[in-house]
């Protein structure tokens, strides 16, 4: 199963989006309100194997989402 995902360019860690802010784990997202193509092109659609957030990870597999 494929998630929306964003990459932390700091340390790159790919988080699950959750909503426009935030990221399941708690990672605030930096898009502004109204999206912009640009800020769009970030998210990206991964397997769950590539997510490397443990904490969003956590999450999945608490609700068993497979």
């Amino acid at each position: 199963m494929y998630f929306p995902t964003v990459l932390n360019r700091k340390n790159t860690i790919r988080h699950i989006v959750k909503d426009w802010n935030h990221a399941y784990c708690g990672y605030k997202l930096n898009f502004s309100s109204n999206i912009t193509p640009i800020e769009f092109k970030k998210i990206q659609f991964c397997n769950i194997n590539t997510i490397d957030c443990i904490q969003c990870k956590k999450f999945l597999s608490s609700n068993d989402i497979d």
